[in-house]
């Protein structure tokens, strides 16, 4: 969600909105993926996008706009929230 309310009222300064960059991602082993995934194993923890090529995970996070949506193929599973949800 945008943080520029928090920064205005001076809850939050601009060092805490940036996003992280790329070498602190790697750091962090964090794997950003801006492809469109066609195919989440939950079991085997792998995602694999639309050219094929399959991404292993410890933790997915799902990151599908600035909207919460909830993806139209996915069932109704325990566990998946969007932001916007108060529980």
């Amino acid at each position: 969600r945008v943080l520029l309310p928090e920064y205005l009222s001076g809850h939050k300064t601009w060092k805490n909105l940036q996003k992280l960059e790329e070498p602190e991602w790697n750091e962090l082993r964090v794997n950003v993926i801006r492809q469109r995934i066609t195919h989440i194993d939950r079991e085997e923890k792998i995602v694999t996008d639309a050219s094929g090529v399959r991404y292993s995970y410890d933790r997915l996070i799902v990151a599908t706009g600035s909207r919460a949506a909830r993806l139209k193929t996915l069932p109704n599973i325990d566990g998946i929230y969007t932001i916007r949800q108060k529980e």
